[in-house]
């Protein structure tokens, strides 16, 4: 895990597993071992910002902060959702309450996860297949794990906040993203046929 450190790992107690939210990273070509990298050092760039996981353009994972732990990457709301006017979406109220969006707050950093991906080319940020692959096999995991339906508890950035273009290739072209929580809980649901 990252150090504890005041910009990415505060060693603040998540108040509970409500979502996991995909996020894409600032640069093509990453791998996960960069984006831990760049968590590990926000110390020396004092900025905000983190991810429970990170996924390479490869399929590589790494996890960066535990489950238990909130990670920085959807509080302190700075600009208002265009839809809704408020701080956060009617989606994210709805899912996390009022005091959980608060922008005044840790906000939904408290009751959720953040998955970086990495992409290899920035104009669209598609995503490779092997980190398709490795978020779907992940985001599965984490599902069962926290009793989370995929169709209701997977949510983009710009989900929760409503203005970020983040992760962009899926605000753009929202059936990809659509089609990516299919195949999270198709493999659910293969995971549980295979221990019968």
């Amino acid at each position: 895990m990252i150090q504890i450190n005041e910009w990415s790992r505060p060693a603040f107690k998540i108040k509970g597993i409500k979502a996991i939210v995909m996020h894409w990273v600032g640069g093509p070509g990453q791998t996960a071992q960069s984006v831990y990298n760049y968590f590990n050092d926000a110390v020396n760039h004092q900025r905000y910002g983190s991810a429970h996981y990170a996924i390479g353009v490869k399929g590589d994972v790494l996890q960066c902060i535990p489950d238990d732990e909130v990670a920085y990457h959807v509080g302190h709301a700075n600009q208002k959702d265009p839809a809704s006017g408020q701080f956060y979406t009617d989606k994210a109220r709805e899912l996390f309450g009022i005091a959980g969006c608060n922008p005044k707050t840790r906000g939904p950093n408290d009751w959720c996860l953040g998955i970086e991906l990495c992409h290899p080319e920035m104009r669209e940020g598609a995503f490779s297949a092997d980190t398709i692959q490795a978020a779907i096999k992940l985001a599965a995991d984490l599902c069962a794990q926290y009793k989370l339906d995929p169709q209701k508890h997977i949510l983009r950035h710009h989900d929760v906040v409503g203005w970020k273009d983040c992760p962009r290739y899926w605000v753009k072209y929202s059936a990809f993203f659509d089609a990516f929580k299919i195949d999270v809980l198709n493999r659910m649901i293969g995971n549980l046929e295979d221990l019968r």
